[in-house]
């Protein structure tokens, strides 16, 4: 900048005194006091040089005021030329020198602003000055004996008090005091949740705080940004043995270590209070909401042994919710964690009582801390809402025994017509006393008398809207144990193999139409790999019935992921799974190629049995045989797979084929079924699916007419090579799939009696 004229510098001295006097003497706060704790923005302050025709320019500045400090000085302005920049960085420079210092106006004054920006700096010193002209006086320190903030709390922290009802203060330092609640931060108990999903556990729940993995996994940790209060003296103390290097055995260091206090030390609403041994207390302040919402409970449910609904308005929503409390009529209480408990559908909650519970999206679901839960009746759920009042529903819950090995049920699938039967059979103790109490088609649950009737073990069913050819829920209820359900079929009269897939094109038999047959597909599976989203058999077979190699799923967003991705020359395994209607699976590949051969598998020699004895095995006794053996399934690890060698004996003890089907129920040793698969070694050695009936926990139901080897196996993706088996269905195992149980362990030897020529059971 070329300045027209120079003046004497004391004329210049003179005009920056009188400025500074007169913004002085209009303060609220004196030079030596403290501004109060707050953000500041300046009005616009001209920055120009008396008596000159250089026309200058417009400052202002913004500010904070930490802990009684300058913090965050910024220079801005609106009508600054390019030409004049650097005297803002010079300024800038200067007055950035505030930061850390108290935030006093002797402080500001004590600013020498001769730079070589001198005017943008007395511009920019004088803009603060004025601010702080409307600042109050920070509170004086002896006067404050409660600090308010704000700290992330994991799970064990936060429910502590809650759980304990603990209302009591301590402000005594104790550092050496045991921490109260190790307990629940024991692994299972209210430790952090893990997730295999890459987005839900970051953004479903905005009252959370979360840690990631590489990845792109992570944890919930606990509640984020909960409000505290500490007695100022304990912090004092407390802040001054961290300054130390000192450590505490309890978990109080590090809460005030990350505790963010309040700029204005204003209360809060709520809060919890920091005590001297590192426990907060329940929550104090603000009130409770009674909300007249109907809740029921379902022992059925994906995500955990027991699921609560509750129905009605005034739930809160999942960006308000600090936790959920359920309180039993025994003053037990039990908290929930956000993803594993709490859901998105804030009126929907859930939770298991027994180990080695999987939910769909593979995550093993803690239930320790809910454990003892079983028979007691749940009185209240309690929703903790972030800096507001609790929303509390009354309930009478009971939380009914959850069915073992000993309660199951089965029902046969059959051909749909107008009056067909089906047989049903339940297996429990006779205290469980069950009744059928429901049947479903999918969503839409049947009236009886209009969609079926039931007489004794039989079930007929009328042909009406509501019924017709697909997949059946049966469900049974008791007064005293959970509900078990019973999953069966009404089929077309189809064949199997009539559904063909050749040369990349669906072939439908000529009575049956692509719509009819897209809409009974359950699942979708592509080189083994079952697909997400919806009428995926329509996008990728379209109208005409060919295969789309283009085709899209479209996801959250408008995100497009292909379906094909290995190019023209590549191939896929693709298998269509139907409810009611035959499954197909086939190869497909854009460019027509040969078939690819099996590379040749060397056979184990199979084991030396006495062949079964043919004849009339019809109104005999016969005893069943299981044994483990160990066996090599090709393309499955160990761990993944089980084998079984089951055979029939005579009285002699001769080994007999039976005639017809047998229902076979096997308890596996150690593997816990996911996306079970049953293979069967024939005498050729190659293999054969068998389809699963049922799985209830590791108690497995099937039914053949040949036995030997029997391979349980869950779906691995890395599984190949494994004979003529088709790769399995997927299944979701969310414990509700339970069927006829009727022979125990490895090694047992049940006695049976053959009931018929076509099916039996083995008891």
């Amino acid at each position: 900048m070329v300045r027209m004229r120079k003046r004497p510098l004391a004329i210049l001295l003179s005009c920056a005194m009188l400025v500074s006097a007169g913004v002085q003497g209009a303060y609220a706060i004196t030079g030596e006091e403290v501004a109060a704790d707050k953000s500041y923005t300046s009005a616009p302050v001209r920055a120009e040089e008396p008596v000159s025709s250089w026309t200058g320019y417009s400052v202002s500045v913004s500010f904070d005021v930490k802990d009684g400090k300058f913090a965050n000085i910024n220079i801005t302005s609106a009508d600054m030329k390019s030409y004049n920049s650097g005297f803002k960085e010079t300024a800038d420079k200067r007055i950035k020198t505030l930061e850390g210092k108290p935030a006093t106006l002797a402080t500001v004054n004590g600013l020498d602003a001769r730079t070589g920006a001198t005017y943008t700096t007395k511009a920019s010193k004088s803009a603060i000055l004025s601010e702080l002209a409307k600042a109050d006086a920070a509170k004086p320190i002896e006067e404050t004996k409660t600090l308010y903030g704000k700290v992330n709390l994991p799970y064990a922290d936060f429910y502590y008090g809650e759980l304990k009802n603990l209302t009591a203060v301590s402000n005594e330092l104790n550092a050496e005091a045991v921490d109260k609640a190790a307990s629940l931060r024991a692994d299972g108990m209210y430790d952090a949740v893990t997730s295999s999903t890459k987005n839900k556990f970051k953004s479903f729940f905005p009252t959370t705080y979360n840690s990631v993995n590489e990845d792109g996994t992570g944890k919930i940790l606990g509640v984020k940004d909960v409000d505290v209060a500490i007695d100022k003296a304990l912090y004092d103390k407390v802040k001054k043995a961290i300054a130390d290097g000192k450590t505490s055995k309890n978990p109080l260091f590090d809460i005030v270590k990350n505790m963010k206090l309040n700029q204005d030390n204003e209360q809060p609403k709520e809060y919890k209070v920091i005590n001297g041994d590192g426990t907060l207390t329940a929550t104090k302040g603000g009130g409770t909401i009674k909300n007249p919402a109907k809740a029921t409970i379902s022992t059925i449910n994906r995500y955990g042994n027991y699921g609560l609904k509750l129905e009605g308005d005034g739930i809160p929503a999942a960006k308000d919710i600090d936790g959920v409390i359920l309180k039993t009529s025994d003053g037990s209480m039990y908290a929930m964690k956000h993803l594993e408990n709490i859901w998105v559908k804030t009126n929907e909650i859930s939770f298991a009582i027994k180990p080695n519970f999987v939910e769909p999206h593979g995550n093993h679901v803690n239930y320790k801390a809910y454990s003892d839960i079983e028979g007691k009746t749940i009185t209240e759920v309690r929703y903790l809402v972030h800096n507001g009042d609790d929303v509390v529903v009354k309930t009478s819950l009971l939380c009914k025994k959850i069915p073992g090995a000993d309660a199951s049920a089965s029902i046969n699938n059959a051909v749909f017509s107008d009056g067909v039967s089906v047989t049903s059979k339940v297996n429990a103790p006779a205290t469980a006393a069950y009744k059928l109490s429901a049947i479903k088609k999918g969503k839409t649950v049947l009236e009886e008398g209009k969609d079926y009737t039931v007489s004794g073990d039989n079930i007929t069913f009328k042909k009406t809207d509501n019924t017709g050819i697909g997949a059946y829920t049966a469900v049974y209820t008791s007064e005293s144990y959970g509900d078990i359900q019973a999953n069966f079929q009404l089929k077309s009269h189809h064949a199997d193999g009539s559904v063909k897939i050749e040369g990349n094109k669906l072939v439908l038999p000529s009575d049956l139409d692509k719509d009819t047959y897209y809409a009974s597909i359950s699942n979708v599976l592509v080189d083994g790999t079952p697909l997400r989203g919806r009428d995926l058999a329509k996008l990728i077979f379209g109208d005409d019935q060919t295969v789309n190699f283009n085709a899209e799923i479209q996801g959250k967003g408008g995100v497009k992921t292909p379906i094909f991705t290995k190019g023209e020359n590549g191939s896929y395994d693709i298998e269509l799974i139907s409810d009611g209607y035959p499954s197909v699976k086939a190869r497909i590949s854009p460019k027509k190629q040969e078939e690819p051969k099996p590379e040749p598998q060397p056979q184990p020699k199979p084991e030396p049995k006495p062949e079964p004895k043919p004849g009339n095995n019809d109104n005999v006794q016969l005893t069943a045989k299981i044994k483990k053996v160990n066996k090599e399934l090709k393309g499955y690890k160990s761990g993944e797979y089980e084998a079984y060698d089951i055979y029939f004996v005579n009285a002699n003890g001769d080994r007999v084929k039976p005639n017809g089907k047998q229902r076979v129920t096997v308890e596996l040793k150690n593997l816990v079924p996911n996306n079970l698969n049953i293979f069967h070694e024939k005498k050729d050695g190659t293999l054969e699916k068998i389809p699963v009936l049922s799985v209830n926990g590791k108690t497995v139901t099937f039914e053949n007419d040949d036995f030997s080897v029997y391979y349980f196996a869950n779906l691995s993706p890395k599984a190949n090579g494994t004979g003529n088996v088709n790769r399995p269905r997927p299944n979701t195992f969310d414990g509700s799939g339970i069927a006829g149980f009727t022979m125990l362990g490895a090694g047992a030897a049940i006695a049976l009696i053959a009931l018929s020529r076509r099916k039996r059971t083995v008891k």
